[in-house]
């Protein structure tokens, strides 16, 4: 589906690893668990807002690939022991979402660790993790199915019961409304299973996109900081490798597709013709976003921001402005907004 664009290895990487005697002796067994401690925190804050565990793999590949897997497991184990403990202490508290969250983190950390030991491209890392992930829920999803004898439907409608009976509760002020949120709450409350339905209309684009932005953010952060563990480990590629991404040309047809499914659907006389269209731009338009966010930092970077001040910028277009880099992705296939701005950069930059 992807391109890899610019991926010719960076010279001189090889030095960096002659470094790496003086930072050996400052990994110690506190560290370690403090990353740990890091990525769970991050899962238990999930809970309450879920963009946060996107970064929960993050400290565990950082961990992985400066102490190894056979200490991460073991202390990874040993938090898992401590979860269940208190899942049985605490039923129906958030630590059965931090538990799930923290051993499915573990998934994209190896990823990210397995991408830099076999030194695939990071487009192409990101190709493999995302796919595998993605069969692996689907499967997941299917044995469950098979063992408990329910549908999938029935387990949407068990999780979304007890959040609609505390909304009906809490808040009154929004369902006594005569807006059209209102009205969709009212019908929601009384009829779960229509909520049901619109989530199962749009499991399989929201499952995929959030799987590979969450190993998306990973590798991202996992290079942005590649200074803390490229001692250790031989990687001959960088962050500028992982931006420069373009989608093939001809994906461009897809989208078309899937905006004439949504606008003609009526005309088309197809039901599920707006469904069809809004999955066909859900599972591309994350594409699009990562490469029109790579647009955006050499953007940046070419009005020379830098430091803190970009990352500001960055986090920004992230979360208000995702839309319009995806936008910007998909009329980068035709106007090629590099060439309007980019200097030449230097070769060896990794930043």
């Amino acid at each position: 589906m992807t391109k890899e664009t610019n991926d010719k290895p960076l010279e001189g990487l090889h030095d960096w690893r002659t470094a790496g005697a003086e930072i050996r002796s400052q990994l110690t067994i506190g560290r370690m668990l403090f990353l740990g401690i890091m990525s769970l925190v991050l899962c238990s804050f999930g809970a309450l807002s879920p963009f946060l565990s996107v970064f929960a793999p993050v400290p565990l590949a950082i961990g992985l690939l400066l102490y190894g897997p056979l200490k991460m497991v073991l202390m990874g184990l040993g938090f898992v022991t401590a979860l269940v403990v208190l899942i049985f202490q605490f039923p129906g508290s958030q630590f059965e979402w931090s538990t799930s969250v923290f051993v499915m983190a573990w998934f994209y950390a190896f990823g990210v660790r397995e991408m830099v030991k076999r030194e695939l491209p990071p487009i192409r890392g990101l190709v493999v993790i995302s796919l595998g992930i993605t069969v692996f829920m689907v499967a997941l999803i299917a044995l469950t199915v098979m063992v408990t004898g329910k549908s999938v439907e029935s387990h949407i409608l068990d999780l979304v019961t007890p959040t609609l009976a505390a909304l009906k509760s809490q808040s009154s002020d929004a369902l006594s409304s005569g807006g059209d949120l209102g009205r969709q709450l009212r019908d929601f409350i009384e009829k779960p299973e229509l909520l049901v339905q619109k989530i199962m209309t749009f499991l399989p684009a929201t499952l995929f996109t959030g799987i590979v932005i969450t190993a998306w953010t990973s590798i991202f952060l996992v290079l942005r900081n590649s200074l803390i563990w490229r001692q250790f480990n031989f990687y001959p590629f960088g962050l500028k490798h992982y931006t420069s991404f373009r989608m093939p040309h001809f994906w461009i047809w897809f989208v078309i597709i899937g905006l004439t499914l949504i606008l003609g659907g009526d005309s088309l006389k197809m039901e599920m013709a707006e469904v069809i269209g809004r999955n066909i731009l859900f599972f591309l338009g994350v594409f699009y976003f990562i490469q029109g966010f790579g647009i955006f930092l050499d953007f940046l970077r070419h009005l020379g921001f830098s430091g803190f001040f970009r990352n500001v910028f960055l986090v920004f277009g992230i979360f208000f402005g995702w839309q319009v880099l995806a936008i910007v992705g998909v009329f980068d296939t035709w106007i090629n907004f590099r060439r309007l701005f980019i200097k030449k950069d230097n070769e060896g930059d990794l930043s």
